[in-house]
């Protein structure tokens, strides 16, 4: 189960260690898998998953452009859900979920600074994946001593 940690000085992302546990690596893998797999980080109201998610959506969406061809009749038909990855995407996914414990050690203040020389930024960019937006809030802070 996937949790935000509720401490007094900062967020946890956790339970990503667990959910690799639910796939044997040593098998190649099926779509239903990578479907369950990315969606199962949900939402994220501040969004510092969604680099590393939307690389899991992204392989989905690959597997609606693919057919599989049946060796007997020669046609060929959509991907189904139980159908195995190619090889190719087998081990995209397959490092992508290697890499998923990773996320459990994120944590972010809950207080950020804000003083006279506090700025807001801005960032927005678009690709074929997907869109983004991030506001960043800088504050320039003076060490004492």
């Amino acid at each position: 189960m996937l949790f935000v940690r509720w401490l007094l000085l900062r967020f946890n992302f956790g339970g990503y260690s667990e959910l690799t546990k639910e796939f044997d690596l040593t098998k190649p893998l099926t779509k239903r898998q990578l479907a369950s797999a990315a969606a199962k980080p949900g939402f994220d109201l501040i969004g510092v998953r969604s680099p590393y998610v939307i690389l899991a959506r992204g392989m989905l969406q690959e597997t609606f452009k693919l057919t599989v061809t049946n060796p007997q009749t020669g046609e060929s038909r959509p991907m189904d859900w139980d159908d195995e990855l190619p090889s190719g995407l087998d081990a995209r996914f397959k490092e992508w979920l290697k890499d998923l414990p990773g996320l459990d050690g994120i944590y972010l203040p809950r207080h950020i600074p804000m003083n006279s020389s506090s700025t807001i930024e801005i960032f927005v960019d678009a690709g074929t994946l997907g869109t983004c937006a991030q506001a960043i809030i800088r504050t320039e802070t003076i060490e004492k001593g």
